[in-house]
């Protein structure tokens, strides 16, 4: 058996519509669709859930959040 995750992280910005997207699934546990990409002859899709999504807010510095995707099915070559 295998297993397939992917970590990221961003910068919170207001009415950032993609963050709103991400909280919306993990708060709901919902299966998300994801695409890794690093040039058109290097990409790969799979179905994911939302395991980790901590915010970070330090006192003097921007406010970034990470989010870890844990595969539920199989990472597709494209």
């Amino acid at each position: 058996m295998k297993e397939w995750s992917i970590n990221a992280d961003g910068l919170f910005a207001l009415d950032d519509v993609g963050y709103g997207a991400l909280e919306a699934a993990f708060m709901a546990g919902e299966e998300v669709s994801i695409q890794i990409a690093k040039d058109e002859a290097l990409a790969y899709t799979g179905k994911a859930v939302i395991t980790d999504f901590p915010l970070e807010a330090p006192y003097d510095d921007v406010v970034t959040y990470s989010v870890t995707f844990m595969g539920t099915g199989e990472l597709t070559a494209v």
